[in-house]
């Protein structure tokens, strides 16, 4: 989860949802990716709240690993292009520096297709990981 704090006026607003919605994005194509949201914040901050964070995207990954591969691969390749392509870059409608932050799913349920994706406590992944490494 990535969260942004957007300046106040309307236009910032607009067009800092219009570029996530017109993005070219390869997330779909990614191992391990389940899906994306750019949430926006129902109401504005309670006055002195810490942070102000105004958006923020969730993005769901069925495993941790599949994650930091993309972030390692993919996701480089897609913040490089961004940058390169000279559109303005999303910064320019923030009032402050993006701030990630992590969280893992215990249970992510899909409504309709009967998924209930359970995901691995962290504890466990990271055994895994090592099991593999040797």
């Amino acid at each position: 989860m990535n969260r942004f704090v957007v300046k106040p006026d309307e236009a910032s607003r607009r067009l800092f949802e219009q570029r996530w919605a017109t993005r070219e994005s390869k997330l779909a194509g990614q191992p391990g990716f389940v899906g994306f949201s750019l949430l926006r914040r129902a109401s504005p901050p309670a006055a002195g709240q810490a942070g102000g964070f105004t958006y923020a995207t969730a993005t769901l990954w069925a495993r941790e690993a599949a994650w930091a591969a993309w972030r390692e691969g993919g996701g480089k390749n897609a913040h490089a292009a961004s940058r390169e392509s000279g559109r303005t870059p999303v910064s320019e409608w923030m009032a402050a520096a993006a701030s990630p932050i992590f969280w893992d799913v215990p249970v992510f349920l899909l409504r309709g297709s009967g998924l209930a994706h359970v995901c691995t406590p962290r504890s466990e992944t990271a055994a895994e990981a090592e099991a593999e490494a040797k």
